[in-house]
């Protein structure tokens, strides 16, 4: 987690921020205010004592959401910590979109059982920006996995059936949603 949340605050993973439910890229404020919540959130992680925050405060004594993060922004930090191309910032609580086209997005391991190990939407027109995002995501985890220790990819193999996976597969979606909301 903490991996993700570092190539964010540092400018390496730059996710597309998509104000929900207008559809249309998030001004730079509230790039910086989703960079700022994560490297707060690295401060918590790491244990650091004197940091000093741009919020109220670092962590609820009950150990619940931090007090500096709102619940409108629990979907976008999902989305960063789950390292998504593409992620929704809601603009409103409770908000909802209707009857949109988008695009549904999964990475697959090529095998019998062809396990779903990451899926997300994004709107069509940001597809190729999106495309391309997510083609050097998948590069970077078959990166990875071919250096896996052998237990580590006998753990894999395992969870995708049993088979040795040489690729992984994008496969997209055109769905028309009839009511979405985060």
């Amino acid at each position: 987690m903490t991996e993700h949340l570092t190539r964010f605050v540092h400018d390496v993973h730059l996710p597309l921020l998509i104000d929900f439910p207008d559809f249309k890229i998030s001004d730079s404020q509230a790039f910086i205010r989703l960079q700022a919540i994560a490297q707060a959130l690295l401060g918590i992680l790491k244990g650091e004592k004197n940091l000093i925050y741009s919020f109220e405060s670092a962590v609820n004594e009950d150990r619940s959401v931090p007090a500096f993060v709102s619940p409108i922004e629990l979907p976008s930090l999902a989305g960063l910590l789950l390292s998504y191309p593409a992620i929704y910032r809601a603009t409103q609580p409770n908000a909802t979109a209707t009857d949109q086209e988008l695009d549904v997005y999964s990475i697959a391991a090529q095998s019998s059982r062809r396990p779903i190990l990451m899926q997300f939407s994004a709107p069509s027109e940001f597809r190729e920006e999106v495309e391309w995002k997510l083609e050097a995501l998948v590069d970077e985890w078959e990166t990875r996995r071919s250096q896996m220790p052998k237990s580590l990819s006998k753990i894999w193999q395992d969870y995708i059936g049993g088979e040795e996976v040489s690729t992984l597969k994008i496969q997209k979606e055109i769905r028309r949603v009839p009511v979405m909301s985060l």
